[in-house]
């Protein structure tokens, strides 16, 4: 997310170190994790087809971490309309209300009218 905020070598730098992370992350045991962090990577490079393949890897029912569920939906997004449980202002929390919540939902309004003069979100963390 940082990357997205930066230019030239600097991105370029912190995308590498992230690819490095996921890598080293992939022999640790977590393919849901991996999902989710291989669809926000590729709806970050505009691969619109292996983010949707990765966000279709992550069980909504099974992964109620609603930050995991934004990642996803950013990517679901890039490739077709999504209405993920617990991503929608008219769901109702899964598990108490959570401040995450508000932000997520927030996040994905602004996703949604980008690009706008201010607001950042993780998808869309640079100056607009």
């Amino acid at each position: 997310m940082l990357a997205e905020s930066r230019t030239g070598s600097v991105k370029q730098a912190l995308v590498q170190y992230a690819q490095a992370a996921l890598d080293e992350y992939r022999t640790r045991g977590f393919p849901d994790s991996v999902a989710v962090l291989d669809a926000y990577f590729a709806a970050l490079d505009g691969r619109r087809d292996t983010a949707l393949a990765a966000a279709k890897r992550v069980d909504p029912a099974k992964d109620d971490d609603i930050e995991d569920l934004y990642l996803v939906v950013v990517a679901l997004r890039l490739g077709r309309s999504c209405r993920c449980r617990g991503c929608s202002p008219g769901d109702a929390p899964t598990r108490g209300v959570h401040i995450a919540r508000a932000i997520m939902l927030r996040w994905l309004d602004l996703d949604a009218n980008a690009p706008r003069p201010r607001g950042l979100t993780p998808w869309h963390a640079g100056p607009r």
